[in-house]
């Protein structure tokens, strides 16, 4: 049988985990202004907010 969780941790400030979507963007993309554009004009933070929010992943692309 499988444990239940005995604590959840929420890293909301990055302390634990330093995640920023540039590190993954670097490998995909060219220029550190390819990478800009994209984040600015495709991926933006209102697109990733609603995917999150469980948009479906059709309907976002």
């Amino acid at each position: 049988m499988a444990q239940q969780p005995k604590a959840i941790i929420f890293d909301l400030g990055g302390v634990l985990i330093d995640w920023n979507p540039r590190y993954l963007y670097r490998k995909l993309l060219n220029t550190d202004d390819e990478i800009e554009s994209f984040l600015r004009d495709v991926c933006t933070s209102d697109w990733n907010e609603q995917q999150a929010a469980g948009r479906p992943l059709e309907e976002g692309t």
